[in-house]
């Protein structure tokens, strides 16, 4: 019997086109779906004050909801390659926006096309364009490349939706399908939710240094790092953020309608994820960005399970056990039935499957990818910036390139909402140790590899500045670990 998800609470009047009739024989359907630059406490089901996700919401009322799910990085292309290929960044070497991933570095996606099954993915913009490598194995990969001749490399989420139904309704009914689908919405500059959408989450009278354009934004950086930026610039720059949270949730929830409508979701297992989440006056000294930190702002993000039929999951059920976004590969093909062992990555199924063995713990590996400054360029590029490890409901970072006078910043915190420092001396010593036996087995130099098209891309993103270049490498530098 189907699960409806009559109209997920969209609440925006939202309307399309009546749907195909749906296909006599059920295919399966497995379907990642990630929001970008999304930290669990956006989402109203973490408990996100101000959030407002009913379709997530829904989805977690109905499915599993992972308490801890920790990021390998903070930037858009390595992570959704760590969540297709089982690797951290060190395995899978894509050192950030515009690494693209090597041709030797298994995909899940690939397993899907040689099983069988119609692969298609629709993704919100450039950052993921097709040459930067995580297109492989998918039948059909639609992005942003063709918006940038007009100097645009944002496709809005109701564009990504219409983009996914309508391949949807394109491709053969017969194959089983995998579908991947990403809303890049929820990333600055926050001006892609409707105005009436947007009034929800402002105050609609407030004047000050926050808005949602290029000059605004930094103006508010200026300001929250000055110690200036005042209760109600904080207030406003959230809710701008938190609608444009809300807007992608919305237009998830059209697409979830349109493919019950369909129905495919008789036998299906949707996944949600995040690539990383967002500092927004969490951190004064680097506020409202992401990609210099590792603290749990920026690397704790939401991560949800929903399945029917074959699929089937769990009720309402919450994992409090610490899962990698890298878990995500191992989970998508053990539930399709297809070979599950790809990178170090863990099938999380374990966790809601009666009689399955207990999920072995396993440490959470982080790296900031900025400031792009320090990069090296005769060892592996990110060696230098912060980097943390999450186990046991611990989180360390240390930051070499925060060394003052011979002392490196570094802390331990536990795993909580407010990232509660700790104090315990043997905790630390061993999270230490674990983190220094990673970085001592990274991987060597790595280029990125940009075109001059990609570089403009990146700028206008906010990834990269135009100033921003890496030192030159140094004659006498030794050479880097690794392969």
């Amino acid at each position: 019997m189907r699960r409806a998800l009559p109209a997920l609470l969209l609440g925006l009047g939202c309307a399309d086109a009546p749907p195909a009739e749906p296909s006599p024989a059920t295919q399966p359907v497995v379907m990642l779906v990630s929001f970008d630059t999304t930290r669990a406490d956006a989402l109203s089901c973490y408990g996100g004050a101000g959030a407002r996700t009913p379709v997530l919401d829904k989805l977690a009322a109905g499915g599993v909801r992972f308490a801890w799910a920790i990021t390998q990085s903070p930037t858009t292309l390595s992570s959704h390659t760590a969540a297709l290929s089982g690797q951290d960044s060190h395995g899978h070497r894509v050192v950030r926006n515009g690494f693209p991933v090597p041709a030797d570095v298994p995909l899940a996606t690939e397993r899907f096309r040689d099983a069988g099954w119609d692969t298609v993915a629709v993704v919100g913009a450039f950052a993921l364009e097709q040459k930067m490598g995580l297109s492989r194995g998918f039948r059909l990969y639609e992005d942003s490349a063709w918006m940038a001749h007009i100097g645009d490399y944002v496709v809005p989420a109701d564009q990504v939706t219409d983009k996914a139904l309508a391949a949807i309704d394109q491709r053969d009914p017969t194959q089983p399908l995998f579908l991947f689908v990403h809303y890049y919405d929820p990333h600055m500059t926050w001006h892609q939710a409707p105005e009436a959408l947007r009034r929800r989450f402002i105050d609609p009278d407030y004047q000050g240094v926050v808005g949602n354009t290029i000059p605004h934004l930094r103006q508010m950086t200026n300001a929250a790092s000055s110690g200036q930026l005042t209760a109600a610039d904080a207030r406003q720059a959230r809710g701008l953020y938190l609608a444009e949270v809300a807007w992608a949730d919305s237009q998830l929830g059209r697409l979830l309608q349109g493919m019950t409508d369909r129905g495919l979701l008789d036998e299906a297992l949707v996944m949600m994820m995040s690539d990383h989440g967002e500092v927004l006056d969490d951190i004064q000294a680097r506020p409202f960005r992401h990609g210099p930190d590792v603290d749990l702002a920026a690397t704790h993000v939401p991560l949800l399970a929903w399945g029917q039929g074959r699929f089937e999951t769990p009720k309402g059920l919450v994992v409090d056990d610490l899962v990698r976004v890298q878990d995500v590969a191992a989970t998508l093909l053990g539930q399709a039935g297809l070979d599950a062992k790809i990178g170090e990555s863990r099938d999380l199924s374990a966790t809601w499957t009666n009689g399955a063995p207990p999920l072995a713990p396993a440490p959470a590996f982080a790296e900031a990818n900025r400031p792009h400054q320090v990069t090296q360029v005769d060892t592996w590029p990110n060696i230098l910036l912060e980097r943390g490890v999450a186990l046991d409901g611990y989180l360390y970072t240390r930051a070499p390139w925060l060394d003052t006078e011979g002392h490196v910043e570094e802390g331990l915190f536990r795993l909580d909402d407010a990232q509660t420092p700790v104090d315990d001396p043997a905790v630390k010593a061993r999270l230490k140790g674990l983190l220094a036996a990673w970085d001592e087995a990274a991987p060597g130099p790595r280029e990125a590899e940009l075109s001059p098209e990609t570089r403009a891309a990146l700028e206008a993103l906010g990834y990269l500045d135009p100033n921003d270049r890496p030192p030159a490498p140094a004659s006498d530098a030794p050479a880097g670990k690794g392969d």
